[in-house]
């Protein structure tokens, strides 16, 4: 199992919890999980942009 990088690690934890809601199937754990892949994705740009 390889191990992530820093600015990928809180992301994927993010993803995979956005990612439980997305399977529920319902409305609100839908855009629950869209909050969530929009927060991932704004927090790995700016933990790697940070890290440069």
């Amino acid at each position: 199992m390889s191990t992530l990088t820093p600015w990928a690690l809180g992301p994927f934890e993010i993803i995979l919890h956005a990612e439980m809601h997305y399977r529920d199937g319902d409305d609100l754990d839908r855009r629950i999980a869209i909050v969530g892949f929009d927060n991932a994705i704004e927090l790995a740009i700016h933990t790697y942009l940070r890290n440069l």
